[in-house]
């Protein structure tokens, strides 16, 4: 993953870069990433440019290519956070994916959230994104769009919402917080509606030290990641749709380029394979079934995963409780 993007940057992909923005991370000071670096800015192709322009709020995209069906040019991920106006603030997500179609721009513009997010104030880095091809310039997003996003929930997000299956492994489950092995998140989660329908995978986030136990009385995630011994894993429980996820997962969050997770990169997870991040006694590892390898940005990473992906948020908002 690159660092923070300066004001006025031309970038070009493939890259990961994080933009500063009025809001602060949920779990600043996890990690080396700033606090404020709460807007993530994904580019896929080397043929796409995008200019970051700070002082105008705008992200401006170019890409001359004639494309091929809804080819992903551009992904944007904003951290949000919703307000009740008593003081009581929600992170969310605002997602973004720019698509292209021969010469013809596409969007799909939405939140993920929590369920009951209150919206009385909303808070995110207010972009304006335009895209040009050859002459042409548009506006996809302008501010009055995305603050419509922002501020409602729409039909097709409840609907989404509905469609989405959990099972809670922890209910009526009694643990001990300073036993090693204490699941502190424990979730499987997947698609469908009334409990029923395809999990596809489960996620564990679980203490690996006794000592940890005063951490986990305090609720505070950033405080259990940055000062306990934990590992963050996923288990694939279904091979549909998940080789394709977990493939862009990888670039995503900087582990494509690991040996111990070739097989991963090009054919995804096995059905009960389970990959997992973890900070053991200060140093961080990459964890596949049995295999290790050293990975000394596991904080940075794990932060990415918690604040960024959809699948990672309800694990922090499981662990807040």
């Amino acid at each position: 993953m690159e660092a923070v993007a300066r004001a006025d940057d031309v970038v070009r992909g493939p890259c990961v870069v994080f933009l500063p923005g009025r809001v602060i991370c949920p779990l600043a000071g996890v990690g080396r990433r700033a606090a404020d670096a709460s807007n993530r800015l994904v580019v896929d192709n080397p043929a796409t440019e995008v200019t970051i322009d700070r002082a105008a709020g705008r992200l401006t995209i170019r890409d001359d290519r004639a494309c091929a069906e809804k080819t992903v040019l551009v992904d944007l991920v904003w951290l949000a956070e919703g307000s009740d106006g008593c003081g009581s603030a929600v992170p969310f997500t605002i997602h973004l994916e720019v698509t292209k179609t021969g010469h013809t721009y596409a969007i799909d513009l939405h939140t993920h959230e929590p369920p009951g997010m209150p919206r009385a104030r909303v808070s995110y880095e207010p972009f304006e994104i335009v895209a040009i091809d050859g002459t042409g310039r548009e506006v996809l997003v302008d501010h009055r769009r995305l603050a419509s996003v922002a501020a409602t929930l729409s039909l097709a997000r409840r609907l989404a919402m509905a469609m989405t299956t959990t099972r809670d492994h922890l209910a009526g489950v009694k643990q001990d917080p300073a036993t090693v092995g204490y699941r502190v998140v424990d979730r499987s989660i997947g698609v469908g509606a009334l409990g029923r329908g395809l999990l596809l995978v489960r996620a564990k986030l679980t203490s690996l030290d006794a000592s940890n136990a005063r951490l986990i009385a305090r609720r505070s995630l950033a405080d259990m990641l940055r000062e306990g011994t934990w590992e963050l894993s996923l288990e694939a429980l279904t091979e549909r749709w998940l080789p394709e996820l977990i493939q862009r997962d990888l670039f995503l969050f900087g582990l494509d380029g690991f040996p111990l997770l070739e097989t991963v990169r090009h054919a995804g997870l096995r059905v009960h394979q389970t990959l997992a991040f973890r900070c053991v006694a200060g140093a961080g590892e990459l964890r596949l079934d049995g295999a290790t390898a050293a990975l000394p940005e596991s904080l940075d990473i794990a932060r990415a995963y918690l604040e960024f992906h959809m699948l990672g948020r309800m694990i922090a908002d499981a662990a807040r409780g």
